[in-house]
């Protein structure tokens, strides 16, 4: 039977889902500059000549000579006027704090907002990285110990995230625009690498508070922004919505109930077993976990390798530490464009067209890497 409530699209000014995929974009770009500006900002709040590496047998071509006995550091390296003794080691323990506490929350996270709902769940993830971010000029300066437990409660916070999104998703959108809306959030990274790291770098030049500290304090007050208008539009189901219009709320309530319906009647369960030994989740898993590993180092450590290798200055530094990301936004969303047009054409399965874009750019990486 042919179903006679109005179609509600998604691409309307109207549609309230499409703010809501807005809103999810922007959340996830908040989390993500809250907890990567420690990556651009340490250049800047380290004492840059208090620790030296350990020499290699390996030679190092620096473009600009660097007079060694030179006193005033920041005109060697312009704006890095950091006075924070923290050693690499020290940095790298910084860095790694937030996902040391990520991997006991993540799963019982995704159980708990999938339980009482992700409204207020998302509004906790981004205020708990509001706190440490305006929190972090005072406790860095006083304690590198107790700065190190901020960023892990930091990562406690930030579990949330994803588990909120996801549940958003599954509440507010019919399966056929999920890989639109998935793609549309995600995007949130990308501009946070790319935005964030211009952003901070510009920052760290201030005068002002000595500079770094308008970092933190710049993107906490972003997050408490957000996380107002977050709470003022957002609802945990579209039932529940008051700014949701009838038609946009008749059409979900079928589409969803669809759903609901489809799984009651093949007896929708969660297949723990199948799962944990299904030879496909754990390649996603691997795969997942190498794009992760690839994308926190280029995050946390790309910055400390320009300074440090490269010798550029702190603007330049910001520039181009944004353009992976601005080019992973382009592509991302480019490669997404045409596989649904070859989906559609029927031309090649979703899984090949997966196994294509993760081969492929490993691959390119792996040519790159290459020296003549």
């Amino acid at each position: 039977m042919r179903s006679t409530t109005p179609v509600s699209r998604l691409w309307n000014l109207r549609s309230l889902r499409l703010y809501i995929g807005i809103l999810l974009m922007l959340g996830f770009f908040c989390s993500m500059s809250m907890k990567a500006n420690l990556g651009m900002a340490i250049v800047c709040m380290v004492n840059a000549t208090a620790y030296v590496g350990t020499p290699t047998n390996t030679s190092v071509e620096h473009p600009h000579c660097v007079p060694q006995a030179s006193t005033n550091h920041s005109k060697v390296f312009p704006g890095y006027n950091g006075h924070l003794m923290w050693s690499p080691q020290m940095r790298s323990n910084l860095f790694s704090a937030s996902f040391y506490a990520n991997i006991p929350v993540m799963l019982p996270a995704g159980y708990i907002v999938d339980r009482y709902g992700p409204k207020y769940f998302l509004a906790f993830s981004i205020l708990s990285c509001v706190i440490v971010n305006l929190l972090t000029p005072v406790i860095a300066e006083a304690s590198y110990i107790g700065y190190f437990w901020a960023r892990f409660f930091l990562g406690i916070g930030e579990g949330f995230m994803m588990p909120s999104l996801s549940s958003v998703v599954s509440r507010w959108f019919p399966p056929y625009e999920r890989s639109t809306i998935a793609a549309m959030y995600t995007s949130g990274n990308q501009i946070s690498g790319a935005l964030g790291a211009v952003i901070a770098s510009s920052l760290c030049r201030v005068e002002w508070l000595g500079g770094w500290p308008l970092i933190f304090y710049f993107f906490g007050t972003l997050g408490i922004i957000y996380t107002i208008v977050w709470l003022v539009v957002s609802s945990d189901s579209p039932e529940g919505n008051r700014w949701i219009s009838t038609k946009e709320k008749l059409f979900l309530r079928e589409k969803m109930t669809e759903v609901t319906n489809n799984r009651m009647e093949k007896g929708w369960r969660i297949p723990w077993l199948k799962m944990i030994l299904s030879p496909s989740m754990w390649a996603n898993i691997i795969c997942y976990s190498t794009f992760c590993f690839s994308n926190s180092l280029m995050l946390m450590y790309l910055p400390t390798y320009f300074k440090n290798v490269l010798m550029l200055d702190v603007q330049s530094n910001g520039l181009y530490t944004a353009l992976p990301w601005l080019t992973q936004l382009i592509g991302k969303n480019t490669f997404g464009i045409i596989s649904d047009f070859i989906k559609q054409k029927g031309w090649a399965k979703p899984t090949l067209l997966c196994k294509i874009s993760q081969s492929f750019r490993k691959t390119l990486f792996i040519l790159l890497s290459r020296k003549k």
